[in-house]
């Protein structure tokens, strides 16, 4: 597989502040050209989300048109097979990608196999799909320094193996940064981020990480599950490696089998959901703490008053 190394940065801006970025932008790049502007992309998963948060498995190819409400796959079509890794490096985020062109069904075969430092406990298959408009724009011809903008995204989520439907889709545009490391402290990557500051864009989570929120959204409506707001929660963080990520399913394993007697897994909403958000925490002027979780344009401010940390045989530190 051709492997590569860069930062990536996302951000999501409204579709009208998009039309005068692409003005400016134009003024610092050039536009690389495809014939087909429409990308489909696979993210390969099981139902227990054992891929690892920081490892992305997909597949993608790129369309004249863009999807309907449905995707139906075929076992011979060729798509680009990624996979995609964080590395972290001296307080940066990279990201490290391979990838190789295969048959869909020489996919499906390569993840029958064991991946690298992951436990896998069931086949990967095709589990949620995305579908976009995309554009190209390159740095004083720098191939690897690139900036994609993103519109019309669409979302679906496999209901059987070879057949998607779809289960939500985004109004804004995304923008995102595809740095080498060697350009990260350079002139032209300082001038989109002011540029991109004065259009209005904010982070964003990736493409991956929304369509698992959107999934989430859609099974909850779908079944009925909206959970009344309480004034108690409880919450246990764990800090683990990719190759640690198995004690979740541990610990819901616990749950479903009554290891907990208090704590018990829904017979009717048995489902493991994952999904991505990004935090800001301010300080009111009255010294109280707000955590503003922030997915696309929607926000939501949560305060959390008297937290009582409770310690217990696990070392959990579980927060009341």
């Amino acid at each position: 597989m051709k492997t590569t190394i860069r930062k990536e940065e996302r951000y999501y801006i409204k579709n009208l502040q998009a039309k005068e970025f692409i003005e400016k932008l134009a003024l610092i790049t050039q536009p690389k050209l495809f014939p087909n502007s429409y990308n489909q992309t696979l993210y390969f998963n099981n139902s227990e989300h054992e891929v690892p948060f920081e490892i992305s498995i997909k597949a993608r190819k790129y369309t004249f048109s863009p999807l309907g409400e449905h995707l139906k796959l075929t076992p011979d079509e060729e798509w680009i097979f990624e996979i995609k890794r964080d590395l972290v490096r001296k307080n940066s985020r990279l990201r490290q990608k391979e990838r190789k062109n295969l048959k869909l069904d020489e996919i499906l075969k390569i993840l029958q196999n064991k991946i690298k430092n992951v436990i896998i406990t069931s086949p990967l298959q095709p589990y949620v799909a995305d579908n976009y408009r995309r554009k190209h724009y390159v740095i004083n011809g720098k191939d690897k320094f690139r900036i994609t903008i993103d519109d019309k995204l669409k979302y679906y989520l496999f209901k059987s193996k070879f057949n998607a439907t779809q289960i939500g889709k985004e109004n804004y545009s995304r923008v995102e940064i595809k740095v080498p490391q060697n350009e990260l402290n350079s002139p032209e990557f300082h001038k989109i981020k002011k540029l991109l500051q004065k259009s209005g864009a904010e982070p964003v989570v990736s493409k991956k990480d929304t369509a698992y929120n959107v999934l989430s959204e859609y099974l909850r409506n779908k079944y009925n599950r909206n959970i009344k707001p309480s004034n108690i929660e409880i919450e246990a963080k764990l800090s683990l490696s990719g190759r640690d990520q198995y004690v979740f399913h541990k610990i819901k394993n616990d749950f479903y089998n009554g290891v907990f007697k208090e704590f018990k897994v829904v017979k009717d909403f048995s489902y493991t959901l994952e999904g991505g958000k990004l935090h800001r925490y301010i300080i009111t002027p009255d010294n109280h703490y707000l955590r503003i979780s922030m997915k696309g344009e929607s926000k939501k401010a949560i305060y959390k008053g008297d937290s009582e940390v409770v310690t217990d045989p696990f070392g959990l530190n579980c927060i009341i």
